[in-house]
């Protein structure tokens, strides 16, 4: 996909075949905004309302649908090594798989996008995804269980685990997003923000 090869860092062959991998999974391609999006503001790094309004027409939703964002930053280690990153990049691969088997409320596609971008020469990085459904989002995560359900996520939660021990800081973002009724405007509710540089490995 277009914004993983301009201006790219060094990473490893493993880390971007993942990365190509996700256009057989995204229904429509964003590209940044901005050269530094891995420190900019969501809504200045990506427009984010070209963004729903794609993936409303995409799966056929309607401008009523409340769509929750989730925003992973993270600052990766110095040193790390070409096997660290491989694994990085395995375990990221198979939490985003495990994640898209997840169905809404309604039994439709409950993880409509997944955008992972690089690192840039401080090792920054940002990754996001857009649910039609937040109840399954937190599921999905880990962060809730669903009654009479086996452990949710595992790969998830070994991608997290891994995280910990890869990151020198790292934390979440979500955003609760709704398009207008005519479809021109989008409405955003932060609803969890624990992303701070000054913050190491914050609960996630």
């Amino acid at each position: 996909m277009s914004e993983f090869l301009s201006g790219a860092p060094a990473t490893t062959e493993l880390e971007n075949q993942y990365y190509q991998a996700l256009e057989n999974f995204n229904a429509i391609d964003i590209p940044c905004r901005t050269d530094d999006y891995q420190r900019a503001d969501i809504f200045v790094g990506f427009d984010m309302l070209s963004a729903v309004t794609r993936l409303r027409d995409a799966y056929g939703l309607i401008n009523e649908q409340q769509y929750y964002l989730v925003v992973f930053r993270s600052q990766r280690n110095p040193g790390l090594t070409e096997e660290d990153i491989d694994l990085l990049a395995t375990k990221d691969h198979l939490a985003h798989k495990e994640a898209h088997d997840y169905r809404d409320e309604q039994g439709g596609q409950a993880l409509l996008h997944y955008y992972k971008g690089l690192p840039d020469a401080d090792g920054f990085c940002i990754s996001w995804c857009v649910w039609t459904s937040e109840a399954i989002a937190k599921l999905a995560s880990g962060k809730v269980h669903q009654e009479g359900a086996e452990t949710p996520s595992s790969s998830h939660s070994d991608a997290m685990r891994l995280a910990r021990q890869m990151y020198q800081k790292y934390g979440i973002q979500t955003y609760r997003l709704r398009l207008s009724p005519d479809g021109e405007n989008l409405e955003s509710e932060c609803t969890q923000d624990t992303w701070s540089p000054q913050v190491a490995n914050p609960a996630a």
